[in-house]
């Protein structure tokens, strides 16, 4: 899903934060460095004309405060439950975004990195 990648690195608060363009689908790969970071997936839960998936943003780094101003800033630019936000791209449009319950935070003892999770409703 890149229209939600591209929508989120247009937002230079989230890129100053992020230091750069750190955000990967699935898994960071090995050769970058990066701290903090946002790794995102996504699964259908329903099909049809109007489909429903859900996201999940783990961000994941040593600071844990600019871990919660990231997720601030995740849930600003992406919880949209009356559709106003234009997420868009030439394939893929977002009618709805919300956020959901769930998610929450653990460091992560091997590697000293705490993770915050996120969880959005997108309904495309």
């Amino acid at each position: 899903m890149k229209v939600i990648r591209k929508y989120l690195l247009e937002d230079t608060n989230l890129l100053n934060y992020l230091g750069g363009q750190y955000i990967w689908l699935v898994e960071k790969p090995k050769e970058i460095e990066a701290n903090p970071y946002i790794i995102y997936k996504y699964k259908e839960l329903n099909g049809g004309l109007i489909k429903n998936y859900q996201f999940e943003f783990n961000l994941i780094g040593t600071d844990l405060s600019k871990l919660l101003y990231i997720k601030e800033r995740l849930i600003n630019l992406l919880d949209d439950p009356r559709g106003e936000k234009s997420i868009k791209d030439d394939s893929t449009v977002i009618r709805q975004s919300k956020l959901l319950n769930g998610g929450g935070m653990v460091k992560n003892p091997n590697t000293g990195n705490y993770e915050v999770v996120v969880f959005f409703l997108f309904k495309i």
